[in-house]
C-alpha cells in the first residue's frame, strides 16, 4: 500500500480548503442540498452542488497528488461538524461525501466503486470540515 499523504498547512496553522492533514483531503462541508434530509426547492440546485462539491474534490486530490494501492482501497472520513447545531450522524456524512469521492476517484483515474464502504469519525473539532482520508488511513 501507499504511504499516507503528508500534512501541509499554512503559516499560522489553519488548513486551508483543499488542503492536507494527517494523511487526508481537508474539504469544505457539504452544501445542504446533498444531504439526505437537506430540502431544496429545485432540482438544478442540488445537481449544481454535486457538481461543484465533485469539482472541488477533485481539484484537491490533484493538488495531494493521491496515490492508490490495490483495490478495495480503504476510505475514512473525519467530519468536523459545524459551530451551531447537532453533530451529523454517521451515515448521512456518507451520502454527502458522495460527491467529493467522486471527484477524488476522477482524479485519481479510477472508479469509486473500488473504494471500500467509508468509515466515519466525528471530530470535536467545530470547524465545518470533511477530511477524506483514502488509502491507508490510520
Amino acid at each position: 500500500m501507499n504511504a499516507p499523504l503528508i500534512a501541509a498547512q499554512s503559516r499560522d496553522g489553519a488548513l486551508t480548503t483543499g488542503g492536507v492533514k494527517r494523511g487526508g483531503i481537508v474539504l469544505p462541508f457539504p452544501a445542504r442540498v446533498l444531504w439526505p434530509n437537506g430540502r431544496t426547492l429545485n432540482h438544478k440546485f442540488k445537481a449544481a452542488a454535486f457538481k461543484k462539491a465533485r469539482e472541488q474534490a477533485a481539484w484537491a486530490a490533484k493538488a495531494a497528488n493521491v496515490r492508490v494501492g490495490d483495490s478495495p482501497i480503504p476510505v475514512h472520513l473525519i467530519v468536523k461538524p459545524k459551530a451551531k447545531g447537532p453533530a451529523p450522524d454517521a451515515d448521512n456524512c456518507v451520502s454527502a461525501a458522495k460527491a467529493y469521492l467522486d471527484g477524488i476517484a476522477a482524479a485519481i483515474g479510477i472508479n469509486d466503486r473500488h473504494f471500500a464502504a467509508p468509515t466515519v469519525e466525528i471530530d470535536g473539532e467545530r470547524t465545518g470540515q470533511f477530511v477524506i482520508c483514502i488509502g491507508e488511513t490510520q
